[in-house]
């Protein structure tokens, strides 16, 4: 599961989801694991599920979409 940094910022937020996006694929290459073994790139929430999925997340954790945010 990865996360990109807390900020406002989609242009940092979209480097940082591809950047995991290409270590994921590297990774997935090189081994050391079978690509079937290997197939789960779970990464963003909510507010940047669009960065995720396009940045190749096959997962994205979209709890405040569904029940919105906690009030503390």
């Amino acid at each position: 599961m990865g996360m990109a940094s807390l900020t406002e910022d989609r242009d940092q937020i979209r480097t940082e989801m591809e950047g995991l996006s290409g270590l994921f694929r590297k990774i997935r290459e090189k081994g050391p694991f079978t690509p079937e073994a290997f197939s789960i790139l779970s990464m963003g929430m909510s507010s940047d599920a669009d960065l995720a999925v396009a940045a190749g997340g096959t997962h994205v954790r979209i709890g405040t979409a569904l029940f919105g945010a906690r009030r503390g």
